[in-house]
């Protein structure tokens, strides 16, 4: 009888193991060279809701078709054309992806790119991107924070008492940071964000002329409680 038991408790770790296996997310970046340069991206693998999987791989696919010189625009003008033509063997686009967070709940990763593609001046961007591994769905701000936490309230509470580690300073010694975080003039809506285990990470929308200052505002969810929504 034990020896049986001992049979039956075998084979049916043998035939829940998959299941289990099937139930751990995990996440592989994926690089490759482009036309342009080097780039890296993350996929997921091995959440029990296989819709979710396949939602997040493909809005993770529709990002990484934006990082190229070349024209998305089906009927580019016949001068942009020539441009391009042109001037291609000049362009650079590089992207460097890196895993935030995979838990119950999200999947959050961040990308920074360096391109040229035309123009007087290189670009640069760093964005964040968080997903529900449960449904799919990308996550925005409005997801997670009450609506009094929007906009200019949200400028207002990251900037106040926020020690500026990069800051800019001008010929006289005084932060020009002050003035590009007003939240009068400064775009509240367009915050970026990623989450971490203890925190959600704000990443501002500077202008390409202070770039070089950026740095994120990290802020527990702890401190954040009041305003969370999940």
């Amino acid at each position: 009888m034990k020896r049986s038991a001992a049979i039956l408790s075998f084979l049916l770790c043998l035939v829940l193991t998959p299941l289990t296996a099937r139930a751990e997310p995990a996440i592989a970046i994926i690089g490759h060279t482009t036309d342009y340069g080097t780039i890296s991206y993350p996929v997921i693998s091995g959440l029990a809701n296989e819709r979710a999987e396949q939602r997040i791989n493909h809005a993770i696919s529709r990002i990484v078709s934006a990082w190229t010189c070349d024209d998305n625009d089906p009927n580019p003008e016949e001068l942009r054309l020539k441009y391009l033509r042109e001037n291609r063997k000049n362009f650079s686009f590089s992207a460097a992806s890196t895993v935030r967070l995979i838990d119950s709940h999200f999947f959050s990763f961040t990308t920074g790119t360096d391109y040229y593609c035309g123009g007087p001046h290189p670009g640069e961007s760093y964005d964040g991107y968080t997903f529900d591994i449960n449904s799919g769905k990308v996550i925005s701000l409005d997801d997670l924070l009450a609506p009094e936490l929007q906009g200019e309230a949200l400028t207002k509470f990251l900037v106040t008492g926020h020690k500026f580690v990069n800051s800019c300073m001008d010929e006289t010694g005084k932060n020009d940071m002050a003035d590009t975080y007003d939240p009068e003039t400064f775009p509240n809506e367009y915050w970026g964000f990623y989450r971490t285990s203890g925190s959600i990470v704000f990443i501002p929308p500077l202008p390409h002329a202070v770039w070089a200052c950026l740095e994120e505002f990290p802020v527990s969810l702890d401190a954040l409680k009041p305003y969370l929504r999940q």
